[in-house]
Formats: C-alpha cells, sequence, structure tokens
C-alpha cells in the first residue's frame, strides 16, 4: 500500500486544477473511474443506469488537460510522479482483475443455480429410491459434476420424475 495523490486539471485554467489522496494505487484508479462516472452522471442526469467501457473513459482521459499521480516511495521517503500512460496501464489492470472476478462470481452463482436443481433432483430420487441406494449409485457412476448432472438427469428420466 503506498499513498497516492491523484492531480487532476480538467480544462485549461489552472483554477480547474483539483488533488486526491487515497491509501493506494488502486483505489486511486477507482477513484479516477469514480471521476469519470460523475461526470457521465452530470452529463446524463436523467440516466438512471449509466454504463461504459474501457476505450470510452480512456478517451474522457485523453480529454483532460492534465492528470497525473504521486505514488509514495517508501524506499526514498519522496513521491515519485506517474503520468496518464501509466494511470490508464494502471486502470486496465485493475478493470481487467474486476472482470475476471465477475466472470467468477458469474460461474459461481450458475453453478449455484445448478447445484440447487440437482439438490432438488436429488432429493426427489431419494424419495422413490431410497437414499443409500441413490449415494451409491451416484458416487460409482460420476467423477465430476457434469457427469453427476448426466447421471442425474438419466435417472430422472427412468424414473419419470
Amino acid at each position: 500500500m503506498s499513498h497516492t495523490i491523484l492531480l487532476v486539471q480538467p480544462g485549461l485554467r489552472p483554477e480547474t486544477r483539483t488533488y486526491s489522496d487515497y491509501d493506494s494505487i488502486n483505489e486511486c484508479m477507482e477513484g479516477v473511474c469514480r471521476v469519470y462516472e460523475q461526470h457521465l452522471k452530470r452529463i446524463n442526469p436523467n440516466t438512471p443506469t449509466i454504463t461504459y467501457d474501457i476505450s470510452q473513459l480512456f478517451l474522457f482521459l485523453d480529454k483532460l488537460a492534465d492528470i497525473s499521480c504521486l505514488v509514495y516511495q517508501k524506499s526514498t521517503n519522496t513521491y515519485a510522479p506517474y503520468n496518464k500512460e501509466w494511470i490508464k496501464e494502471k486502470i486496465y489492470v485493475l478493470l481487467k482483475r474486476a472482470a475476471g472476478r465477475v466472470s467468477v462470481s458469474r460461474f459461481l452463482i450458475n453453478q449455484t443455480t445448478n447445484v440447487r436443481q440437482l439438490v432438488k433432483k436429488v432429493k426427489s430420487l431419494t424419495d422413490i429410491i431410497g437414499r443409500v441406494s441413490v449415494c451409491r449409485f451416484l458416487v460409482n457412476q460420476a467423477t465430476n459434476v457434469r457427469q453427476l448432472v448426466e447421471e442425474i438427469k438419466k435417472l430422472a428420466d427412468i424414473v419419470e420424475i
């Protein structure tokens, strides 16, 4: 965690300069995204949900008169300056990681839904055939979840659930 100061100058006039400080580089990059989101809300006040992609964010950053970061360097007890391109690179990495987490979350949500359906099928089957028989059958027949789902479907077709 390196203390990071974000310096933004949206317009040509020096009076438009602002700064924000953050506990880490990632928090600062999230702050840059929030600056863009606030801009979008200002220009689209009647839009309930704002969406954008990284190219739009980068275009916004390119239109700013200036944006840079100062990142604390513990070893020298100083702040190192970083330019717009560095900020874009860090945002890209941050959003790529976030997208990966979203994909994993969606996968897990889908799997949870499938598992719930699977559990319902298994419960129905256990009522018909008996718990021990179904468990032994499923364990013997399936080596992974996909196979397990297929075996349950086959069994469900046999007993017409």
